[in-house]
């Protein structure tokens, strides 16, 4: 209906409940997907079993990825779940995978469509989906990703990232000028031949929220930020009041690049023995006031940091 030439064939299993049903998932580049129902076309039970549009798609034929008996589409409409397309839900709904983040997906999505670096990926050793953005026009790099357990959006950045694929249980991924990474460790830039990596630096910023209502002022006392971790980190938390998303953190200062060494291989009196995991709780001091809040922070790691949360203390005044 939509024209443009055929992008992709996609198959797809899935267990409805009452046996195992197979699709052919066809994408064309207008957005058209055709799903077709059976195991073999010479065969009478093979036919068409429902035709639905998703927005025009990437130049990519790597658009699609399966999941835990999901099929995944990258479209202008963000991500698209076969099976909610089945359910009757519209591409897009409020429920769909990328509706956390489809503001800013969508408008990127529609300005580089005519790329051909996008690409969905899954590493299940970590539990994460990838969405592979192009560069910008200063040549920056970065991509999304989403926790498959918690269904919460994060991104890398400063991560060259051109390409990647999941091999024997690893995530490697490659640059423009062909260098070839593995996603492992906990620093980034070690070698092969030794060289120790830097450790990684992140930053967060939590969602707001306008605890007791939204018309009265909060004043934000005291966070502690709460985590699980195997070795050291550096970090820096604050408050930010008032949806000022825009707002920039204050870097800690730097962590040594050190990493936990093992037998047979470390050195005494040279290597860093690992550390045991253990639980940490930091109290810091917050400034500032507003209606709503949100916890920002900034830091580095050298070791699987783990956030498990935030204790707040606030007091509230009056309508203002």
């Amino acid at each position: 209906t939509h024209g443009g030439e055929l992008m992709g064939l996609w198959n797809w299993t899935v267990d409805g409940g009452d046996g195992v049903d197979d699709f052919l998932v066809a994408v064309s580049r207008g957005g058209d997907v055709l799903v077709y129902h059976g195991t073999d076309p010479i065969l009478p039970d093979f036919g068409l079993r429902g035709s639905y549009f998703i927005g025009e798609v990437p130049e990519s034929r790597r658009l699609g990825v399966s999941h835990g008996g999901e099929l995944y589409l990258l479209s202008t409409y963000g991500i698209t779940s076969i099976r909610d397309l089945l359910q009757g839900h519209e591409p897009g709904h409020a429920g769909s995978p990328s509706a956390k983040i489809s503001r800013a997906l969508r408008a990127e999505v529609q300005e580089g469509k005519d790329e051909f670096n996008w690409s969905l990926h899954v590493h299940p050793a970590d539990g994460f989906l990838q969405i592979v953005t192009p560069f910008d026009q200063q040549g920056n790099a970065f991509q999304y990703c989403q926790n498959l357990l918690t269904s919460g959006w994060g991104r890398w950045q400063g991560v060259p990232l051109n390409c990647a694929e999941t091999w024997n249980g690893e995530y490697y991924f490659g640059t423009l000028d062909g260098s070839v990474f593995i996603y492992d460790g906990t620093l980034d830039g070690t070698l092969l031949d030794g060289t120790i990596g830097q450790p990684v630096n992140f930053e967060i910023l939590t969602t707001f929220q306008a605890p007791e209502n939204h018309a009265t002022y909060k004043r934000v006392g005291i966070i502690r930020p709460i985590g699980v971790a195997a070795g050291t980190a550096s970090i820096n938390v604050k408050a930010v009041y008032d949806y000022a998303i825009e707002t920039r953190l204050q870097a800690p200062p730097p962590l040594g690049a050190s990493e936990g060494s093992e037998w047979d291989a470390a050195k005494w009196d040279e290597d860093v023995w690992d550390y045991s995991l253990a639980g940490s709780s930091l109290r810091v001091g917050a400034l500032g006031i507003g209606r709503a809040f949100a916890v920002g922070m900034k830091g580095s790691a050298s070791t699987r940091l783990t956030i498990l949360g935030w204790d707040v203390m606030y007091t509230v005044g009056d309508y203002l």
